[in-house]
């Protein structure tokens, strides 16, 4: 469905060759498209269209939006990686209700224990970098991240345990390329193996 904002919007034209843009350079086509056809602005893609801005008052009016504003986008997407009952591809009612189970662990003590956590992940990265050293952050940041999923949302403290699912996750996302899982074509049924 296009809502009237979409039609305001300008964008680059056509599907494919966004897509192809997108899963190259990711950062480099949402800077070029927002400096080319300004903030905000229409991106077409195989799974359908995404409005992309970059301002903090428009980001802040979405966050702030009535929850049944927006519905997630392409969450057949999501769902071979998440699973169809993810609270990322509901929308409504489901996505409201599921919330409301998820929220408490969220507030409080517990948003301050997983600070404390991503805090000592940050320090366990850094102490591995050598003075000089050139740093990728993306990976950087990524491990910071793995680290606090791994124990805050798999709740893991045992070391060798968390070495382990370090690895199988590595090796998961080393071979997850985005045509994968944001091209329809992909997202097929091999025999029940898939």
């Amino acid at each position: 469905m296009t809502t009237a904002i979409e039609h305001e919007l300008e964008g680059p034209s056509g599907r494919l060759f966004p897509v192809m843009k997108l899963a190259r350079d990711p950062k480099g086509a949402y800077s070029q498209w927002l400096e080319q056809y300004g903030d905000p602005c229409l991106v077409h893609g195989f799974n359908g269209d995404v409005v992309l801005t970059a301002k903090p008052e428009l980001v802040r009016q979405i966050f702030a939006a009535p929850a049944d504003t927006f519905v997630p986008f392409a969450p057949h997407v999501l769902a071979p990686i998440l699973g169809p009952k993810s609270i990322f591809a509901m929308a409504g009612k489901a996505h409201r209700d599921e919330r409301k189970i998820i929220m408490p662990p969220l507030h409080g003590d517990r948003m301050r224990h997983y600070g404390a956590l991503i805090q000592e992940a940050t320090a366990r990265e850094l102490s591995k970098l050598k003075p000089g050293q050139p740093v990728v952050m993306q990976k950087l940041t990524g491990a910071i991240s793995m680290d606090g999923i791994i124990r805050a949302i798999f709740g893991l403290t045992d070391e060798a345990r968390i070495d382990k699912m370090r690895d199988i996750l590595d090796r998961v996302m080393d071979r997850a390329h985005p045509a994968l899982f944001f091209a329809p074509v992909t997202q097929v049924s091999m025999l029940g193996l898939s």
